[in-house]
């Protein structure tokens, strides 16, 4: 069988961009539900420099395998990090698919505006979106990080490996 050329590995291949400060099981479903439909699934955490991350990008990136691990995808997934324009980092790594996670039309239209921008940047990378199962809707990584502030069990929205890593980063910061 023929190696797939670039532009069928870019159809094969897709980018799921995420701060992930930090990665909630809504993540990691968006995830499980990507890699049913592509073989290679880029799981990248954009790094802006504006922005104050309660955990830095390797801690992100260890809590990122995690669920690759627990969700048996190592086969499947690659976790990076970049910074810069998402749209142009896809192109860099050879990606013609984003996917996005919309939790309600809040997400949806946020996400669209962003799509609709990105196609001006590049129109070779396109945005599908996946809705998430409305059970998991109401979760973010913003109530997580609510959670921890505050002192409030977290423990429902993140699997246990990460509970334990965040639980640890909490008592090495007291």
């Amino acid at each position: 069988m023929n190696e797939p050329n670039r532009s069928q590995n870019s159809i094969l291949t897709a980018l799921i961009p995420l701060s992930a400060d930090s990665p909630t099981i809504g993540h990691a479903d968006l995830l499980k539900s990507a890699c049913q439909i592509f073989p290679k699934v880029y799981w990248s955490i954009g790094i802006n420099p504006d922005k104050n991350y309660l955990f830095s990008s390797a801690q992100r990136q260890e809590m990122l395998q995690c669920y690759v691990d627990y969700l048996e995808l190592n086969d499947q997934v690659i976790i990076t990090d970049y910074q810069g324009s998402t749209v142009q980092y896809a192109d860099s790594i050879g990606v013609s698919i984003m996917l996005k996670g919309v939790r309600n039309s809040i997400d949806f239209q946020y996400e669209l505006d962003q799509a609709s921008a990105n196609q001006r940047i590049n129109p070779k990378v396109s945005t599908l979106f996946l809705p998430t199962k409305p059970e998991l809707s109401f979760i973010s990584s913003s109530l997580v990080r609510r959670h921890i502030a505050l002192k409030l069990s977290f423990d429902e929205y993140v699997i246990t490996s990460i509970q334990d890593h965040i639980k640890k980063w909490l008592s090495s910061n007291e």
